[in-house]
């Protein structure tokens, strides 16, 4: 299915206000011979990016992803103009959120990870996507995109349904990666308002003004992670997120996704890029802890075609 455009617009965040952090504590998990060379991640079906569409800007876009049932990836919800010589415009109606709550701290350690599916000890379940194409999945127990940054590019963890983590403070997780000096990675809360409508998948509250710009007033709120070649613990504040629109910033209250996207403009020259992301969590009192320690579930579902927001 076609997909429109999504232009990008940077922003920066002040260093000061993106997270807590502190050493990872050691883990048994290991990047395997078959996890290198190449990106390991999930393109979501239907972002087509081969027809010029985009799901992301790494600089200052995000994917549009799904939330709710048969979601998926991508700009949607474009208005349709009615009558016969008239200039109405049909304004698509906002889509709420169901606002589950999760039963416990643990999102996913990435245990027992099959292709795009994660599972979770708790009452969560989603998947992964990543972008572009033609970016492949290998089973494994941590999120990883090891590749060249020839585009937008970046990695996501989608919820199924729209859930409320606002009696959370915010999210954690063990980062690690290596970028060449000056460019960064942007970290995005994907929240159900900033969310441009999309009648298609059924998520998003926000009506784009331009539905082929929906970045210009339907964006998430997002910050600068800081990133280093040692794995530590990053724990995000939801008042760290900023610059959403039309929300500035996120309480957890709605959130669909969660994404981390790679530095890119048009004219950049193309370079390499590691990221790993694992052990995510919602935190409440004490960011710095070691959080839970049970296993993921069983084992994964079987991945559905039909988008990102399928459970």
């Amino acid at each position: 299915m076609g997909k429109k455009r999504q232009r990008s617009r940077a922003f920066c965040v002040p260093a000061a206000l993106v997270v807590v952090s502190a050493a990872a504590c050691g883990s048994s998990k290991t990047i395997t011979p078959a996890q290198t060379g190449g990106a390991w991640t999930f393109v979501p079906p239907g972002s087509d990016v081969a027809s010029g569409g985009s799901l992301a800007a790494g600089s200052g876009g995000a994917a549009s992803a799904g939330g709710g049932s048969g979601g998926g990836a991508g700009t949607g919800g474009v208005a349709g103009t009615g009558g016969v010589g008239g200039g109405t415009v049909r304004v698509p109606k906002p889509y709420a959120c169901n606002g589950e709550v999760p039963n416990q701290p643990v999102i996913t350690h990435f245990n027992g990870f099959m292709k795009d599916r994660w599972v979770s000890p708790g009452n969560l379940d989603g998947g992964i996507y990543i972008y572009p194409e033609p970016l492949t999945v290998k089973d494994g127990e941590l999120l990883r995109f090891s590749d060249k940054v020839t585009t937008y590019a970046g990695i996501g963890v989608w919820f199924s349904g729209c859930i409320n983590a606002s009696s959370f403070k915010g999210v954690r997780f063990t980062v690690s990666g290596s970028l060449p000096p000056g460019k960064m990675v942007r970290m995005y809360a994907i929240s159900n308002r900033n969310r441009d409508i999309d009648e298609d998948d059924g998520v998003g509250a926000c009506p784009p003004a331009d539905p082929d710009d929906t970045w210009a007033t339907c964006r998430p709120a997002g910050l600068i992670l800081p990133v280093t070649s040692d794995a530590t613990t990053q724990a995000v504040a939801w008042t760290a997120f900023e610059d959403g629109l039309p929300s500035l910033t996120t309480d957890g209250s709605d959130l669909l996704a969660l994404q981390w996207s790679f530095d890119w403009s048009d004219g950049l020259d193309p370079y390499d890029a590691q990221l790993t992301i694992d052990d995510l969590e919602f935190y409440g009192d004490e960011p710095e802890g070691a959080g839970g320690d049970g296993g993921d579930g069983g084992a994964a579902s079987t991945p559905n075609d039909g988008g990102m927001g399928g459970s």
